[in-house]
């Protein structure tokens, strides 16, 4: 009898095992569909976040753009899905827009910091052409105004 005991142990912990794993597949329970919708939502504030920083210092924006749009309305969907109570499909959507945002945040962070170091290099030639075109300007009104004032000895003197 004590043999056929642990047989059945072991079978009913298998039982049991099994609907657990079950239902942690099939059923996303409100709560963890809430918690990843909401967990989604702060990624996209601080996406926003950041490409508004990007935009700011004048960077090209467009893709990022599109890239939080979409995940903006897979997380309007996920919000429609959980008010009508398929928190499957809640949950599903918003795993969707936060797998779309992975590496959001450093792309655009990364598109300020190119942009900043572009617009740095431009002010940096500008300056530098500016520069070398004033004195160009200088030297060569010196170089005339010297000519012309010898001409105008040359002239005198004769």
């Amino acid at each position: 009898m004590r043999h056929l005991h642990a047989p059945i142990t072991a079978v009913f912990f298998l039982v049991i095992l099994t609907c657990s794993i079950t239902f942690r597949v099939f059923g996303a329970s409100e709560a963890e569909a809430s918690a990843i919708m909401d967990g989604t939502e702060e990624t996209i504030i601080q996406c926003y976040s950041a490409i508004a920083k990007a935009d700011n210092v004048g960077a090209n924006i467009s893709t990022l753009l599109m890239t939080l749009q979409q995940a903006g309305e897979l997380l309007s969907q996920a919000s429609l899905s959980f008010n009508t109570g398929d928190f499957d499909s809640a949950l599903d959507l918003a795993s969707q827009s936060q797998e779309l945002l992975k590496g959001f945040i450093s792309d655009a962070e990364g598109l300020t910091d190119v942009t900043i170091q572009e617009n740095y290099s431009g002010v940096v030639t500008t300056i530098l052409t500016s520069t070398f075109g004033a004195i160009v300007v200088v030297v060569g009104s010196v170089i005339l105004w010297f000519r012309t004032k010898k001409k105008i000895e040359e002239d005198g003197s004769t």
